[in-house]
């Protein structure tokens, strides 16, 4: 899968502000405008991640790159699911935690 990814370096002080940052970013990756979004600020990529979780049909996968790069992005459920996916990976390996 080909994934278009919004790349950012913004890092913003409270998680409020990242919060609000990330409902903007959450609305253009539903307009499929892309799928994947990279920041180097965690409160960003955290409220993201969760925000994207709240939507049946996504998948939501998150991988920090070098200690300091959080990507975070979707992909599409075939069927309806009755909640949201999140899974989480770091670094390359899998920690094992998937939230259902």
């Amino acid at each position: 899968m080909n994934i278009r990814w919004n790349h950012d370096v913004v890092t913003l002080e409270t998680m409020r502000e990242a919060e609000v940052w990330a409902d903007s970013i959450a609305n253009e990756i539903y307009g499929r405008i892309y799928e994947g979004y990279t920041t180097s600020d965690y409160k960003v990529a955290y409220a993201l991640a969760f925000m994207l979780a709240s939507i049946r049909q996504f998948h939501v996968h998150t991988e920090i790159e070098n200690t300091s790069v959080y990507k975070v992005w979707i992909t599409m459920s075939d069927i309806q699911c009755s909640e949201a996916n999140i899974s989480i990976k770091t670094n390359g390996n899998n920690k094992g935690t998937h939230f259902e």
